[in-house]
C-alpha cells in the first residue's frame, strides 16, 4: 500500500526517531496534533518476527500476523499519547472503530471531490460520532482530485459549502492541505480561507455548545457499515425529507428518539430485541424493511408489537412491484411501482420478505410479475410486467411499529425512485405526527437542522448542493432559494433573527410551531430562534 506504507514500529531506532519528530513539533506548542496513516500492515522484519514467534503466533496465518500488528499500532499509539499530554487534541486516523480509538475528538477526513462517495462519506460519519464526542472536526479538503493535488485548488464556493455542511451537522470545520516544500503555503489560496474563517467567527459563540437535535435515530450495526447502500440510502430520503436524525449503534441511548428506523438488513440478537421492546413501551416508535426485524433465524419477527402483520417467509422472487394505496401527488392510486434487487451477483431474490396484513393499516399493497427473470437456460426473460395485486402487503403500519417488505433503503441509495421515498415518507407521518421542521417552498435539494443551546435554537438552512459530473461532486457557485418561504418549527418563540447579520424575521405562532417567513438564502442562512421562558 504506497500510501501509508512506513516502516516497522517495531524497530526501536524507527520509533525514537519519530518520537522526537513529534517532541521537537511539540516545542512549538501546538493545539493538537493529527496523526495520520496509523493502520496496521503485516510485517515479516527479523524483529516483528522474532516478537511474534515469542508471542506464540503463527506467523504464516496472515490473520494473526494483523492482529499481532494492530496491537503494535496501538501501542504505539498510547506512547504518542503519553508524550501529547492530557491537554493536546489528538486524533489517529486509521480504519479502527472509534469506540477502539484513543482520540479526543471526533475528526472526519473527507475530500468531497476525491471519489464516487464524496460528500456522502461524511453525513452518516457525522450523526454517528455526534453521539460520542463533544469536540467535532470536519477536516475537508482544498485539493480539487486527490491529497497531496497541489495545482488543484477547489472554488471559494466549495469551501464555503463544506463549512455550512459542518455548522449544520454540529461540527467545527478544518481545511486539509499540504505545503510546498519550495514555495511554502499558497497565500492567494489561504487569504480566500482567511475571508471563510473570519465570517465562520461571527457565528462561533452561538455555535459553540449548541447540540444537535435529532428526532430520529437510524441503526447500524457497527461504524464500518455507516457507508453502506442502504444507510447511505436513509440518510438520503431523510434529508431530502427534512428531517433531523441521528446514526446509533444498538449499545447508544435509543430514549431521547421518537422513531428508530432498522433499515433492510440487521442481526437481531435478543439482547437488542429486549432493549427495542423497553424502547416500545415507554412510547418510541418503530420502522423496518426488507429482513431486518426478523428474528435470529428469519422465520418471524423478533418484536411483540409486529402483531399487525404475519410474516409468510421470504421473498425468493427476482420480480416484483407495488402499488401505493395512499397516492402519490403526481401520480393516482393505479400505477405500479418498481422493486429493485440489489445484491451482489445479480442473487435477486431472498433480501425481502412475503407478510399479510393483520390488522394494520396496509400503505402499499405487493404486486407480482408475469414470470421471474431467468437469465440462463434456452428461453431467457428479463421484460417482466406487473401482473395483479397479491394477497401479500409490501408495506404495513400498525399503531408502534411499521414493515417495508423490500429493501426500501437500499433501493433508493441506488436508484434514487422517488416513490420509495414517498412510501416512507407516508408511514413516517402516520408513526411520528407533528415532526420538528415543517416546509413550505423548500426544495428537497436544501439541507435543514437545528441546534439547541439553553437560551435558544440554531435554525441551519442550506440551499447549496453538488453537482455531479462523471462521479465528482463538484459545487462552482450558490444556489439562490427565493424570499417567501417558510420553515415551521415545534415550539413557541418569541424573535427569529439572522446571523450575524442580525435581520428579524417574521414569525407567527399558530397550533404549536412558530413558522418562520425566510428572507432570500444565497448559499446558506442561520437563523437564531429566541424561546419563550416556560418552554
Amino acid at each position: 500500500n504506497y500510501f501509508t506504507r512506513s516502516m516497522c514500529l517495531n524497530n526501536p531506532d524507527y520509533k525514537k526517531f519519530l518520537t522526537g519528530i513529534i517532541g521537537e513539533i511539540l516545542r512549538y506548542e501546538p493545539d493538537g496534533l493529527f496523526a495520520d496513516g496509523f493502520y496496521p500492515e503485516p510485517c515479516y522484519c527479523p524483529v516483528c518476527i522474532e516478537k511474534m514467534l515469542k508471542a506464540g503466533v503463527d506467523i504464516g496465518n496472515a490473520q494473526e500476523v494483523f492482529d499481532f500488528q494492530k496491537d503494535i499500532v496501538k501501542l504505539f499509539s498510547r506512547e504518542i499519547k503519553a508524550l501529547a499530554g492530557e491537554e493536546r487534541y489528538l486524533f489517529f486516523n486509521n480504519d479502527r472503530t472509534p469506540e477502539d480509538m484513543m482520540n479526543t475528538h471526533a475528526e472526519i477526513e473527507i475530500l468531497p471531490s476525491w471519489t464516487w462517495l464524496h460528500y456522502e462519506g461524511f453525513y452518516q460519519r457525522a450523526a454517528f460520532l455526534r453521539n460520542i464526542f463533544k469536540k467535532r472536526i470536519y477536516m475537508t479538503g482544498r485539493f480539487q482530485r486527490d491529497w497531496g493535488d497541489f495545482g488543484g485548488i477547489r472554488p471559494k464556493a466549495a469551501l464555503e459549502n463544506d463549512v455550512w455542511d459542518a455548522f449544520l451537522q454540529g461540527y467545527d470545520i478544518s481545511f486539509g492541505d499540504h505545503i510546498d516544500p519550495v514555495r511554502g503555503i499558497n497565500k492567494d489560496m489561504y487569504k480566500v480561507i482567511g475571508e471563510i474563517y473570519s465570517q465562520a467567527e461571527k457565528t462561533e459563540e452561538y455555535r459553540q455548545g449548541a447540540e444537535y437535535v435529532a428526532e430520529i435515530a437510524v441503526l447500524s450495526e457497527k461504524y464500518d457499515d455507516l457507508l453502506n447502500v442502504r444507510n447511505r440510502g436513509a440518510a438520503h430520503i431523510l434529508h431530502e425529507l427534512h428531517y433531523t436524525f441521528d446514526f446509533i449503534a444498538p449499545y447508544m441511548d435509543f430514549s431521547k428518539y421518537r422513531l428508530i428506523i432498522i433499515p433492510d438488513s440487521f442481526e437481531m440478537s435478543d439482547m437488542l430485541a429486549e432493549k427495542l421492546e423497553k424502547y416500545i413501551r415507554a412510547g418510541g416508535r418503530l420502522l423496518t424493511s426488507g429482513v431486518a426485524g426478523l428474528n435470529k433465524e428469519r422465520t418471524g419477527f423478533a418484536l411483540s408489537c409486529y402483531d399487525f402483520v404475519k410474516f409468510d417467509g421470504l421473498d425468493e422472487s427476482k420480480r416484483a412491484y407495488f402499488s401505493l394505496n395512499n397516492g402519490f401527488v403526481d401520480y393516482g392510486n393505479d400505477n405500479i411501482w418498481s422493486v429493485y434487487y440489489i445484491t451482489e451477483e445479480e442473487k435477486i431474490g431472498g433480501t425481502g420478505i412475503k407478510m399479510l396484513n393483520n390488522g394494520g393499516e396496509e400503505c402499499a399493497s405487493y404486486v407480482s410479475a408475469y414470470f421471474d427473470v431467468m437469465r440462463q437456460g434456452l428461453h431467457g426473460c428479463y421484460y417482466t410486467p406487473p401482473k395483479e395485486k397479491t394477497e401479500f402487503s409490501m408495506a404495513v403500519c400498525g399503531k408502534k411499529a411499521a414493515h417495508i417488505a423490500f429493501e426500501v433503503f437500499g433501493n433508493y441509495g441506488v436508484y434514487f425512485l422517488q416513490t420509495h421515498k414517498i412510501l416512507v415518507k407516508q408511514i413516517i407521518e402516520k408513526l411520528m405526527p407533528e415532526s420538528l421542521l415543517v416546509c413550505e417552498n423548500i426544495p428537497f435539494t436544501s439541507k435543514l437542522s437545528l441546534t439547541r443551546k439553553p437560551e435558544y435554537d440554531l435554525l441551519h438552512i442550506k440551499v447549496s448542493y453538488p453537482e455531479h459530473r462523471n462521479f465528482r461532486a463538484v459545487i462552482e457557485e450558490h444556489n439562490t432559494l427565493k424570499s417567501g418561504a417558510t420553515v415551521s418549527v415545534r415550539g413557541k418563540y418569541t424573535s427569529a433573527v439572522t446571523l450575524p447579520e442580525g435581520e428579524k424575521l417574521e414569525i407567527c405562532y399558530k397550533n404549536g410551531y412558530t413558522a418562520v417567513r425566510l428572507p432570500e438564502i444565497t448559499g446558506y442562512a442561520m437563523i437564531k430562534l429566541t424561546r419563550t421562558q416556560n418552554r
